[in-house]
């Protein structure tokens, strides 16, 4: 999916960068390409969460954040996880505030990276990333952000609260491993 997804999703930014869609199209184009992974996720019963060696690879938890709907970004990261051999990643895609602490509290995630996908994911982000910790197995969970609103340098979102903002599945690895 991902391998036919992303040639997509950077095509569709390439066609908004150089004036070729406009804004209405970009957006539908994102919507209708969000809706046919949602159809392949829930047709596939493959689970993302394998056992894995708990002194090699951290637990992490891979959510949108609360009241945002989207879930390429994440699921884009998770697959990026599972290239790199980490493969002890659960991904929630339901956008809802519970099902995260939910699994907060029925696991210890040594990670939780949620992403944001507009401006308004940030109302309650503060609040919900101090609930996070404090509901949290795992009284050290460490957390980051990614989505495509972050466009600032990282120190100009030190306000939110979280331990690391990855712009790229990359930053989010190297952030994970390097802690780990």
């Amino acid at each position: 999916v991902i391998q036919l997804v992303l040639p997509l999703i950077y095509q569709i930014e390439s066609d908004w960068l150089s004036d070729r869609r406009n804004y209405g199209d970009t957006i539908e184009a994102f919507w209708n390409l969000q809706q046919w992974v949602e159809r392949h996720q829930k047709r596939s019963s493959e689970t993302l969460t394998r056992p894995s060696n708990p002194h090699h690879f951290p637990k992490v938890l891979l959510s949108t954040a609360p009241g945002c709907d989207h879930n390429l970004g994440i699921l884009t990261v998770s697959h990026f996880f599972r290239e790199q051999g980490l493969t002890s990643a659960q991904v929630l895609t339901d956008g809802k505030r519970e099902s995260v602490l939910d699994a907060l509290t029925e696991h210890e995630f040594d990670f939780l990276g949620l992403s944001v996908g507009h401006d308004a994911g940030l109302d309650g982000l503060i609040d919900f990333l101090s609930e996070s910790r404090a509901i949290s197995r795992n009284h050290r969970l460490k957390i980051f952000l990614g989505g495509n609103i972050f466009t600032l340098p990282q120190s100009e979102y030190s306000w939110i609260g979280a331990d690391h903002l990855a712009y790229r599945p990359e930053d989010a690895f190297a952030y994970c491993m390097s802690v780990a």
